[in-house]
């Protein structure tokens, strides 16, 4: 048998090398019998999923496997529609709280907050009524 022979004999006989596993860091937050619902940042979203809790090791997950056990929540983006306030809406705002100037803006930081929080809201009543029709 040559060199070159037994080079690939010895790579026949190796065990195949394996994609390295990547473990995303979770956060149980419950733990029932086989299964651990865990979160985690995906990115910069909040996700929760049920996982075999088996596979929770020292805080960790295989992605793969965050990926395919059973996603919990609503996926509240699909439900929001825009921005529910336009300029106009702020401006109108800002004058029912008084803010008619700049001056008027420094001196008085909460008011100018609560107008844009009164436009920024949204209304959940609707958004729920969303959801629950969607799950019919």
């Amino acid at each position: 048998m040559t060199e070159k022979d037994e080079k690939v004999a010895e790579e026949a006989e190796a065990p195949p090398r394996r994609k390295p596993v990547k473990k995303i860091s979770v956060r149980t937050i419950t733990r029932k019998g086989a299964t651990a619902l865990v979160d985690w940042v995906d990115g910069d979203e909040p996700r929760r999923a049920y996982v075999p809790a088996e596979l929770v090791q020292d805080g960790q997950v295989p992605e793969d496997e965050l990926e395919a056990g059973a996603q919990v929540g609503v996926r509240w983006e699909e439900f929001i529609k825009g921005p529910a306030a336009t300029p106009e809406d702020y401006a109108n705002a800002l004058r029912r709280h008084g803010i008619y100037t700049l001056e008027d803006m420094e001196r008085n930081l909460l008011s100018a907050r609560q107008a844009f929080w009164e436009c920024a809201t949204i209304r959940l009543g609707d958004l729920i009524k969303a959801v629950r029709r969607s799950e019919k």
